[in-house]
Order: C-alpha cells, then structure tokens, then sequence
C-alpha cells in the first residue's frame, strides 16, 4: 500500500530585524509598513510603549518591539519601520504598530523550516 504524504503549504512571513537577530509575522497579519517619527507619546505608559500613531485619522498603539522583549532601546535609523499589524485578542480584532530595526523581505516558509529557540544563549526569552 502506497502512503501519501501531504506537505502543508508554506505560509508567507514577513521577516524583519531586531539586533542580529531575525524574526517573523505571518503575513496575512500585516496591514501595512510604515515610516514615520510622528509618535504622539503619552505620559506613565509602560516603557516599552512609544505612544501613538496617527494614521489617516485612526489612532493606533505603538510599541518598541526590542524594549518589549528586553532589548537595548536605539535611535531610529533610516531602515527603522512600524509594522501594523492586525491583532485578534480575544474575540476583539484591532490595529497596533510594532517598531522593528528593519524588514528584510516576505518570504514563504514551511512550518517544519522553523528552528525551535535555544534553551540558553538567546537575548530573547522562549515565550517569544
């Protein structure tokens, strides 16, 4: 008996820089790329978040996405970006803008081309 064995389709990522390391939404989650340094910041927040974005009139929230996962902070750079994304919590879905170092590129990748995260060594913590 001959078995078949079905490979999922590759999902399509958009991968982005943070530091030296390299990481990935998945597409359909991304609404848009934006360049901007229009932040309006908002006082006793946590420190990771930058404030908010004003974008065609739709106020949305903005995180240091290297501060929120225990990075150093850094000035913006001419290859630094916002990735809006789009968020399901819950059973709400709504806008919030990530600000990453750089976006490589959207790539299609299998999920068995994933590399599980190093137990020790990593600047990041597992649960990411």
């Amino acid at each position: 008996m001959e078995t078949n064995i079905i490979e999922k389709k590759p999902g399509e990522y958009l991968i982005f820089k943070l530091m030296d390391e390299y990481f990935a939404f998945p597409a359909e989650k991304t609404l848009e790329i934006v360049q901007t340094k229009r932040i309006t910041f908002l006082p006793k927040m946590a420190p990771f978040f930058c404030g908010v974005l004003n974008l065609r009139g739709e106020l949305i929230p903005s995180v240091d996405l290297r501060v929120m996962l225990g990075m150093e902070s850094m000035e913006d750079t001419k290859d630094t970006v916002f990735i809006l994304l789009n968020v399901t919590h819950e059973i709400e879905n709504y806008s919030a803008a990530v600000r990453v170092d750089r976006v490589i590129a959207v790539e299609k990748i299998f999920e068995n081309q994933f590399l599980p995260p190093p137990k020790a060594g990593s600047l990041i913590s597992e649960k990411y």
